[in-house]
């Protein structure tokens, strides 16, 4: 009501200033006025609570959809730290044995210890493989994954040429493969070996490029959480 009576005054100015008492439609068209100050009022009125109504409704959403990205964001830190240290417990022991062969040994690699890592090379990209079919996280990451899956395949392919003429018998009485197919399986054995530590490099590296791409992702979706923060904060205030 203390915005009426000053509506009305005004009006009863702006009436007289035309010069409505002096018809005999006056009456009329005052209680015109009246009503329209009313009807106003009372759209007013109506439209605050829906507003408030709105910005509730759009102040959940918000919390909503934070505790959904909150969510999204302790998952993938989980992926991460899984799929990394998955790998990383290929690499690290491979990566320590290369490294006493080629500081303390003869710099050539044990066949058998070459089949072992043909193996756990396999199952290696069998995991990754599965991993990435799931299709869980940004295109950059599932690139970068991809990579790794090559690396490693290709040091597992490096480990089979090495073993492969020590893990199949080819004595006099049983040639399965003729004689100069296997002296270019030798050849190529020995050639293997002094490139099996470039090959786990080119794991290690691919690792490290996944990594990053997977702490990108997070660090942009906590910016993201940080701007919902401040938002939802405004919007409370």
């Amino acid at each position: 009501m203390a915005l009426v009576c000053p509506a009305l005054g005004l009006m009863m100015m702006i009436a007289q200033a035309a010069g409505w008492f002096a018809h005999d439609g006056f009456v009329y068209r005052y209680q015109t006025l009246i009503g329209a100050v009313f009807a106003i009022l009372a759209a007013v009125i109506a439209v605050v609570p829906v507003w408030r109504q709105l910005t509730s409704m759009r102040i959940q959403t918000g919390a909503l959809y934070r505790q959904f990205l909150s969510g999204q964001v302790d998952a993938i830190v989980a992926r991460r730290k899984r799929l990394l240290g998955r790998i990383d417990d290929f690499t690290e022991p491979a990566g320590r044995r290369l490294y006493e062969d080629q500081e303390f040994g003869d710099g050539r690699v044990n066949p058998h210890w070459a089949f072992e890592q043909e193996q756990r090379a396999d199952r290696l990209a069998d995991d990754l493989r599965a991993y990435l079919d799931l299709r869980r996280d940004p295109v950059e990451v599932d690139e970068h994954l991809e990579a790794v899956i090559a690396a490693t395949l290709a040091f597992e392919a490096r480990c089979r040429a090495i073993h492969f003429t020590d893990s199949h018998e080819q004595s006099d009485d049983d040639h399965d493969i003729p004689d100069e197919d296997w002296a270019r399986l030798i050849a190529e054995g020995l050639e293997a070996e002094p490139e099996l530590s470039a090959d786990l490099a080119s794991v290690t590296l691919a690792t490290l490029k996944l990594r990053d791409a997977f702490d990108r992702e997070i660090v942009t979706m906590r910016q993201t959480l940080r701007t919902l923060d401040r938002e939802l904060t405004r919007s409370w205030s």
